[in-house]
């Protein structure tokens, strides 16, 4: 896993909303 996906998530997990992914990015 990516650390940089679980904080961009807010979440350690498989499957994270494609906003909040595309809010940080």
């Amino acid at each position: 896993m990516d650390q940089n996906r679980c904080l961009h998530c807010g979440n350690c997990v498989p499957v994270c909303p494609a906003g909040a992914i595309s809010k940080v990015m």
